[in-house]
């Protein structure tokens, strides 16, 4: 797994493009297309594999994931962790 803020992180070094706007502004997007893309090469949702620091859970994001897939969102936070296994 990776924390958010660590992809974040290196996302921004790998591209070489930097910002000072806030990462919840921005890495929801980067992790939709990555699903997306994921999704059409009909690969796994390696989203599931970004998770939030002090919890190691995958975010609210994460229901994207679900709903691409055809699958309703999930309302209890822990439940996530169960789908994504």
């Amino acid at each position: 797994t990776v924390e958010y803020g660590e992809l974040a992180e290196e996302i921004q070094v790998s591209t070489g493009i930097r910002t000072s706007v806030p990462m919840r502004h921005w890495i929801g997007g980067v992790l939709d297309r990555v699903a997306d893309l994921g999704r059409l090469r009909g690969e796994p949702p390696l989203t599931a594999l970004v998770v939030q620091k002090g919890t190691g859970m995958v975010g609210d994001g994460y229901d994207y994931v679900l709903k691409i897939s055809g699958l309703e969102p999930i309302d209890d936070p822990r439940a996530y962790e169960s789908w994504r296994r």
